[in-house]
């Protein structure tokens, strides 16, 4: 257990609370700053489907600070440190799918911004040709499925 600054008062979460959430709510001029304890798989849940695009290829959480939502969770004190400026957070990718007959290199590791390529071995081509290049997005997931390399036949 450990303490959350909720409403202006320290707190000390309840056992199975161990993160403590942030929730930043931007309305126009207006910004509502929210906290309070929470469980750690319940806030990251919150958070990451707050930055992945929604079908309007929008995000809850965006930088314009407009009209958004972003959730912020923590483990320790950091929630209770200049928390004005939550952001939502950031979430790294599983490492690059492997692929056969193929090596990877990516960017910037399995960060979010970071992009994988592919390079097929000798006599392989990447399928689809688009997919050779995937992208890590900031709610942790790759921005494609991974691409195939096929051998190359020559029919006569």
């Amino acid at each position: 257990m450990f303490d959350c600054l909720l409403n202006g008062e320290i707190r000390t979460c309840r056992q199975g609370q161990d993160s403590c959430e942030t929730i930043e709510r931007r309305c126009g001029p207006k910004t509502i700053i929210m906290k309070g304890c929470k469980q750690t798989q319940a806030c990251l849940t919150d958070a990451r489907a707050q930055v992945r695009l929604s079908q309007t290829g929008e995000r809850q959480c965006n930088l314009n600070g407009y009209n958004s939502v972003c959730t912020c969770c923590c483990e320790d004190n950091w929630c209770n440190i200049n928390s004005e400026t939550c952001r939502g957070m950031q979430f790294d990718c599983l490492l690059a799918p492997t692929v056969d007959n193929s090596r990877v290199i990516c960017s910037k590791g399995k960060s979010p911004g970071s992009t994988c390529r592919y390079q097929c071995g000798s006599g392989y081509w990447p399928h689809p040709f688009e997919n050779q290049a995937l992208t890590c997005l900031i709610d942790g997931t790759w921005d494609r499925p991974k691409p195939c390399c096929a051998r190359y036949v020559h029919h006569t």
